[in-house]
């Protein structure tokens, strides 16, 4: 499965909107502009579809009865947004000027102006600030089951927290590992129940209520 990832082959440097952020307010704020035939540029860094994008399935959003893929559903949002003319700079923005009436976005390719600016930038994965989690990212520490989990194939693993995303990373976890501990702060699990069952049907899981990381 591919993105449409592909840099604009073109010097054009003024629009009428600049968007920054490719999630999926970002590309529902792109498309509706698009859509009033205003020129519209939006600015990612990764890829599009935002941390949607890096979820295995979802299935809590209209239209998809059977669930979607969160790529697959990136996908679609950005191909939706160039269909009506939308254009893409996957360069990271490194400063805004809101004074005047053109507004800047400033990336390290370049500057670009606009008549307005729609900041989606989104959220970003909530890290525990316990010692070691920096250093250990990437050798151990991971925050996208989808990304990283054929490292971790037939081992023992916890998973930090049981909320929707943390069983919705489980579940996609346990294709992979021999055994996942749930580690949850409250002394209950905060998840819809409908993932609950599906976590629990499997024997390889334990879960550690009221505990925390230190």
């Amino acid at each position: 499965m591919k993105f449409f990832i592909k840099k604009e082959n073109e010097k054009k440097r003024e629009y009428d909107a600049l968007v920054i952020g490719a999630g999926p307010a970002g590309l529902t704020a792109a498309i509706y502009i698009a859509r009033g035939r205003f020129s519209v540029l939006v600015f990612e860094k990764v890829i599009p579809g935002g941390l949607a994008a890096t979820t295995h399935l979802i299935e809590n959003y209209p239209g998809f009865p059977e669930g979607v893929e969160g790529e697959e559903l990136g996908r679609l949002m950005e191909k939706q947004a160039r269909n009506l003319g939308v254009k893409f700079a996957m360069e990271e923005v490194v400063d805004v000027e809101l004074e005047g009436e053109k507004k800047r976005v400033k990336t390290r390719e370049g500057e670009y102006e606009g008549k307005a600016i729609v900041i989606a930038t989104g959220s970003s994965h909530k890290k525990l600030g316990v010692p070691g989690e920096d250093k250990f990212t990437g050798k151990g520490v991971s925050y996208c089951a989808t990304c990283d989990a054929p490292f971790y194939k037939d081992k023992k693993i916890a998973v930090v927290g049981c909320g929707n995303s943390g069983m919705q990373e489980g579940l996609y976890l346990l294709r992979f590992v021999r055994s996942i501990d749930f580690i949850e702060y409250f002394p209950y699990i905060p998840a819809d129940r409908i993932l609950q069952e599906r976590v629990k049907k499997h024997e390889n899981v334990k879960f550690h209520l009221n505990h925390q990381v230190l």
